[in-house]
Parts: C-alpha cells; structure tokens; sequence
C-alpha cells in the first residue's frame, strides 16, 4: 500500500510534494513505526513461543515492506523486569492448619445422614474438592460453612455439581438401595453445618439457569469427574 498509493518516506523530506500528500505519509510511517515497534516488542515478551529465530528490526522491515526504515527511528527502551510473560490465575494458599478428613468427624449424627465411607466413592478426589472449598472461602478450617453474602446459592450448585461429576455412590450396601440426591444434600450440609434445602431444591428445578451458574465459576465447572 505504501508504494501503490506513494507514501514513501522520501515524500517527508521532499519540496516538490504537496502538504497533503506529506502529511498523508506522516500518518501512515508513523503507523508503519508502531506496527514494527509493537512486533520486536511482542517477538521479546514471547520468545519461548517462536518456532523462528527472532527477527532484527532491518529484517522486518526487509521482510514486510519494500522500502527500509532507518535505525534512527528505533529507540531501546529501557527493560522493564515483568514477573512473568504468562497469565497467572491467583489463588489462596492452602493454610497450613487445613487437614483434608477423609472421614466422619462430627460427633452428633442424625440417623438420616449417610457415613463417609457409604456415599464418598472416591475419598481422595473428594478430599481434594474440600480444599477448594477452603481456598475459595467457603469452609473454615473447621469446615464449617462460611455463609457469607450469596455463598448459600453457590454452595447448593457445588452439590449439584458433584453429583453430576459422580463424586458420590449410586447405591449403598447392605441392602443395595439407591443413594438419593436428597440423601448427599444431607451428608454434605451435616458436614459443613450448612443449611441448604431451600437453594438446592431451587436448582433442582432450574436445571438451565444451574447450568449457567456453574459455568461463570471456573473452579466449580473444572472439577474433575470422579
């Protein structure tokens, strides 16, 4: 485009070339500058990426544009230290005082309420689940629910969540009977002394707008499936 339309960079430095064309090829070198500046700049952030040695600014401009650009209009910036050139995803530090309980540890147990071993199918995996909940603020280390402000809603779709991701038994033995939702939505607020019938039953009955719940929380829609 620069040579079909005449906005070389001689034009700058030219008398017989009319004020228009001048600043008609101003605007567009300056942009070429940018664009190239922009190019080594990313090519340096990124290097670990290229499947290419890194190109020079003289190899650039030799590569995408027919007339050079002087060394003149590159000036190194000064380094900037950045802590790293990949997103980081923050998270709250596991403390130290959190110990996974594979097991029952409430002392007071309705008889409505399945042990440990009869509904977890998975204890390690479930263990794991536990800590995010305690990274992500939703137990203490006493895993008691947090019940902070719209917490209840979420915590209701985590069991959802896990039930469809398999966390939990179909059946329970002896006897061979089912293992209901109703029965891991027991276990799990005796667990967290958490009281969420209301919610889950909500979101028993809104299966889409669940769906869509689970998916803006990317912790909770990237559970493993058990």
């Amino acid at each position: 485009m620069i040579e079909s339309l005449n906005f070389n960079l001689s034009n700058l430095a030219s008398k017989s070339v009319d004020n228009q064309l001048k600043d008609d090829t101003y605007i567009i070198q300056y942009l070429r500058l940018q664009l190239s500046r922009a190019y080594l700049e990313i090519q340096n952030l990124y290097q670990e990426y290229l499947k290419d040695e890194p190109l020079s600014f003289q190899e650039l401009n030799e590569k995408y544009f027919s007339e050079p650009l002087p060394e003149s209009h590159i000036k190194v910036a000064s380094k900037i230290n950045l802590p790293t050139s990949s997103p980081q995803i923050i998270t709250k530090q596991t403390d130290p005082e959190f110990e996974t309980k594979a097991f029952d540890f409430r002392p007071e147990k309705g008889k409505n309420i399945l042990d440990f071993g009869t509904i977890v199918k998975n204890p390690n995996r479930f263990s794991s689940f536990e800590e995010k909940l305690f990274t992500n603020d939703l137990i203490d280390k006493n895993y008691v629910f947090r019940n902070k402000h719209g917490q209840i809603q979420e915590l209701a779709a985590i069991y959802h969540a896990l039930i469809q991701k398999n966390y939990f038994n179909q059946r329970r033995f002896p006897g061979n009977k089912p293992i209901k939702d109703v029965d891991i939505r027991r276990f799990l607020d005796h667990r967290y002394k958490s009281s969420t019938q209301k919610q889950f039953n909500t979101w028993s009955n809104d299966r889409d707008n669940l769906a869509d719940f689970i998916n803006q929380r990317y912790w909770i829609d990237k559970l493993p499936v058990s």
